[in-house]
Formats: C-alpha cells, sequence, structure tokens
C-alpha cells in the first residue's frame, strides 16, 4: 500500500490536534504562549518522523513536504493553499527526483491539486461554497455541490494525463466520491482509529467490524463505478505535442486570474482534436520482437505467438480489440510508423505499426 497524502494529512492532523488541546489544559501556557504555532511544530517534527518510519518513498515525501510547507504559513499567519505553495513543492521534489517530472505519479499529484486550489482562489467559486448562516438543508446541498464541483475539475485536469500514459480514463469518477469521501472520512477512518484505540483492552471488534462494512460499501461503490456503461474513456496513441498543448492550455488556465484564462481552452480544444485524430495502429509489435498482434478488417485481432507458430484469432483478446479501436492499451504502444503493405490484411494499404513494451497485453 501506497502512504501518500491521506496519512499523512492525518497524521498531522491528529497530532495538531492533540498537542494544542493539551497544552489548552494550562491556563499559564494558554495565556503566555501561541499554542497553535507550538502545535504546528509539534506536527511537522511527527510529519517527518512518520515519513522516515514508513520508509520515505517518493509519495510520502511529496505529502511530508507539501504538509510542512503548510505548516509552515500556519506558523507565519500566511495563507496556507496557495498556488505558489504548490509550485514550491514540485519545485523541491524536482530538485530531489528531476526523473519524477516524466511520471505519471507527478504529473497526475500535481495536476489533481494544481486544479483544485486554481479552483478554490476563484472569488466566484469561493462566494459560492463559503460558510454562511443557513438551513441545514441548503447546508447540505452546498457540501454536495462543493464535492461535485471539485471532483469534476479533478476529473477533467486528469484525463488527459492518465489518457496519454495509460490510454484510459474513468468518466464517473466524480459522482462515486460523492459518496466515497465522506464515507472514507467519517466512518472508515474513524472507527479504523477507535479500533486501534479500543484493541489495547481487547474491545475493538465491533470499531473494526463497522470499518469494514463501510470498506465492503466504499468497494461496492468503486465497481459500480468502473462497470457502469460508458464508465470508461479509451484512446489511441496520444502524439506527444497534442499532449504538452492540453497541458499548456490548462496551466494558462490554472495560472490567469482575468478573462485572458479563457484563451486556454482553444489550446486545450486544439490538442483533443489532435489526439482524437490519431489513428489507431494497425500492426502492434512488443519491445522484444517475440510477439505481435494484427487488426483484422473485422476489428478482430490475429495473435503471433512463438508457441502458436503463426496468427491465430483470438476471441480472448477483445481487452486488446477495445484497445486497438480506441485506445494503445495500457503502456504498449509507444510510437507509430509507416511500413510497407502488410499480406493477409485484406487490401494492399499501407498499415500502421505500433510497438508495445508490454508483452502481457498482447
Amino acid at each position: 500500500m501506497s502512504v501518500s497524502g491521506l496519512h499523512v494529512t492525518a497524521v498531522v492532523g491528529a497530532t495538531m490536534l492533540l498537542v494544542l488541546r493539551l497544552l489548552a489544559l494550562s491556563p499559564w501556557l494558554a495565556l503566555r504562549w501561541p499554542l497553535p504555532v507550538i502545535a504546528a511544530g509539534a506536527a511537522g517534527v511527527t510529519a517527518v518522523g512518520y515519513t522516515l518510519l514508513t520508509g520515505a518513498e517518493v509519495p510520502t515525501v511529496r505529502s511530508c513536504i507539501a504538509a510542512l510547507m503548510v505548516l509552515a504559513a500556519m506558523m507565519l499567519g500566511r495563507q496556507a493553499i496557495t498556488l505558489r505553495l504548490v509550485a514550491f513543492g514540485a519545485l523541491v521534489v524536482l530538485l530531489l527526483w528531476p526523473e519524477a517530472l516524466m511520471g505519471p505519479s507527478f504529473q497526475m499529484s500535481f495536476a489533481a491539486v494544481t486544479a483544485i486550489v486554481a479552483l478554490y482562489e476563484s472569488q466566484r467559486v469561493r462566494g459560492w461554497f463559503e460558510r454562511r448562516e443557513e438551513g441545514w438543508g441548503r447546508r447540505l446541498a452546498r457540501g454536495i455541490g462543493s464535492l461535485l464541483l471539485t471532483g469534476l475539475v479533478v476529473e477533467i485536469a486528469l484525463t488527459p494525463i492518465a489518457l496519454y500514459h495509460f490510454h484510459k480514463s474513468g468518466l464517473y469518477g466524480a459522482l462515486a466520491n460523492i459518496a466515497a469521501i465522506p464515507l472514507t472520512t467519517f466512518v472508515v477512518m474513524p472507527f479504523e482509529a477507535a479500533g486501534l484505540v479500543f484493541d489495547a483492552v481487547g474491545l475493538g471488534a465491533p470499531f473494526w467490524w463497522v470499518a469494514e462494512q463501510g470498506l465492503r460499501l466504499l468497494l461496492w461503490i468503486a465497481h459500480t463505478a468502473a462497470n457502469a456503461p460508458g464508465a470508461l474513456a479509451m484512446l489511441p496513441a496520444m502524439p506527444g505535442g497534442a499532449y504538452a498543448q492540453m497541458v499548456a492550455g490548462g496551466l494558462w488556465i490554472a495560472l490567469w486570474r482575468a478573462w485572458a484564462r479563457l484563451a486556454g481552452l482553444i489550446a486545450v480544444a486544439l490538442g483533443a482534436l489532435w489526439a482524437l485524430a490519431t489513428p489507431m495502429p494497425d500492426l502492434l509489435i512488443t519491445g522484444d520482437g517475440r510477439h505481435l498482434a494484427l487488426r483484422m478488417p473485422g476489428g478482430e485481432l490475429a495473435l503471433l505467438r512463438d508457441r502458436a507458430g503463426g496468427l491465430c484469432p483470438r476471441h480472448a483478446g477483445r481487452e486488446w480489440r477495445r484497445g486497438c479501436r480506441t485506445a494503445r492499451a495500457g503502456r504498449t504502444a509507444r510510437r507509430a510508423v509507416q511500413c510497407g503493405p502488410v499480406h493477409g490484411h485484406g487490401d494492399a494499404r499501407r498499415a500502421r505499426v505500433a510497438d508495445c513494451r508490454d508483452t502481457q497485453r498482447l
């Protein structure tokens, strides 16, 4: 399991709350010392210790750096969550691991955070969802609307990255998160924490049972959203230029404040059209040259494997066929080139060939 933002945030928040409440029990300390600053410092030390204890993997270190910067801003009395904070965090990570820039983990993490921060830095959006005196029904509707809008913006920001690296992207994540996020925050994690505490006296079983039911419900939500009709979007090999154009357009939208930010939509739209216009490959070849898949006129795939000794249609290759029809499945086809006619493909037209790095996809 990857230890990342959710776990670091829980540790930092719990430490800060515990230290603040314990120190506030002393009126002398509460009147003479800045307890929130002391609690933030203790939370920072705990975050570093937790990161080292869990092995200091890249996602954990990235989350720890972000938490330390937020705590530092709180201690200095500055606004904690800004795009400058996100940019500084990305700079620190790239100074330590410059190769992370090309990986999907770095790109998706910072794209999601940048999208959320840019969204809530907007005065109009902040006015929609800020707290106010109103009935519980309006407050609940406002909270659900905030979750839905945040999930939708994150899905839009992550879709080009997922399609470029994995050639598929889920479409119902924003709707699923409306139930998944409150379920995790208010049921699973609190009851897991209570289970750990009460295990010390042998009474943790009821709490673990509730947490288990919450996790089962969470898995049901995930499977339902993943198996719903139209839940998965797939795309052929996306050119690097199209991907770069969409990323540049997204950054333009996030960084600008005035109406000029809408110009980024033009770059995003042109990049999306470029990606959609990319033809699907007719022949896919693994990186070791031992396996290939030929798309037949009817849309099925004929696989050539060293055991079979020839091309054989594979009905079990539906995943590949779907990937060939709408995408290069998984991290497979890295580039497409033109070659001469392929014998046995019907007409003698020129065929598009893509090499594949993942043998298991064939």
